[in-house]
């Protein structure tokens, strides 16, 4: 995996979680943090909070993550982003 690939993953990570929030919330992209999101999907907390720290930080690091944590990141985006479909707002 090279760094620019993984600097992408990321980044369209933070895109998606951003443009589906957003929508939810009727919020524009720069609205979008989480502490609205955990206000709005509380039983969702600890993943949405864990979830964006290890994108913030990953989109700023100097380091490239290995495979199976992208891997990992992206699989609990999906299933997040499912779970949340299901939730009344």
């Amino acid at each position: 995996l090279r760094k620019k690939e993984a600097i992408a993953c990321n980044k369209s990570l933070h895109h998606a979680l951003t443009l589906y929030f957003g929508h939810r919330l009727n919020l524009s992209p720069g609205e979008v943090t989480s502490t609205r999101i955990i206000a709005a999907f509380q039983k969702e907390k600890d993943t949405v909070q864990h979830l964006m720290q290890q994108i913030e930080h990953a989109r700023y690091s100097p380091e490239t993550p290995d495979t199976e944590s992208l891997k990992q990141r992206i699989k609990t985006t999906h299933n997040l982003l499912k779970r949340c479909e299901r939730i009344r707002v």
